[in-house]
């Protein structure tokens, strides 16, 4: 037999549903925000942008296979894998939007949409870190004697 206490509980674990307190709110947004930055290191963007430069080579230089007919699926898997491969490489960058856009554009495999996306994504990012300077002595000052 259950006493008054456990009814009070319960009536408290109804409260906390409703208002939402329960412990099952996820985390704030800015929580993921720090987690889902990625550090663009020169080797990442580096293969980044040979995964752009090579994506563009494919389709510029099989562009007669990628008109309009049956290797024009492949050509659109293409443009998603490596639309994913950057973003997993270097993160999200504005500049994939409007090149995964045209792409998506019959005869615009033409441009090299993907090499101008992540070249404008990681312009600066990526650098290897200057040296710092060796601390040198103050100079001394010498006079000849007189």
């Amino acid at each position: 037999m259950r006493g008054m206490g456990d009814v009070s509980e319960l009536r408290r674990a109804g409260q906390r549903m409703i208002s939402g307190s329960a412990g099952l709110d996820p985390p704030p947004a800015a929580a993921y925000a720090g987690g889902m930055k990625i550090q663009a290191t020169p080797g990442r963007v580096k293969a980044a942008r040979i995964i752009a430069m090579a994506a563009d080579a494919v389709q510029i230089g099989g562009f007669a296979a990628f008109l309009p007919g049956y290797a024009s699926p492949f050509d659109d898997v293409l443009d998603v894998a490596v639309g994913v491969a950057l973003t997993w490489l270097v993160g999200w960058h504005w500049s994939f939007l409007p090149g995964f856009l045209i792409e998506l554009v019959p005869g615009m495999d033409l441009i090299p949409t993907w090499t101008a996306a992540i070249f404008i994504a990681t312009r600066g990012a990526g650098k290897a870190e200057p040296e710092p300077e060796p601390e040198q002595e103050p100079m001394k000052v010498i006079t000849p004697r007189q």
